[in-house]
């Protein structure tokens, strides 16, 4: 990864675990050095329009605009931006 992780030489290996039902994922980068190994642990929680605007709404934020057109090519999971006024 180009020095991301150190400026000694390394390895790393990334593994990703996918948890569906519970919108989830997991990245697990395993890095290692010539005096160590490391791990470091990317948990990413993926929210629904319906559920962000919900959980605005709940918390008495209004005036929410859902922004699509984020990804480079439209998709079914197309990323979104939201921008809300407290």
């Amino acid at each position: 990864m180009n020095g991301f992780w150190s400026s000694s030489d390394y390895f790393a290996f990334q593994h990703t675990f996918r948890y569906e039902d519970d919108s989830v994922s997991l990245d697990r980068f395993t890095i290692f050095e010539e005096q160590r190994t490391w791990q470091v642990y990317n948990w990413l929680l993926y929210f629904s329009k319906a559920d962000i605007v919900g959980d605005l709404q709940r918390a008495g934020i209004h005036g929410i605009e859902v922004v699509e057109g984020f990804d480079v090519a439209p998709s079914d999971n197309a990323t979104f931006g939201v921008v809300a006024n407290a």
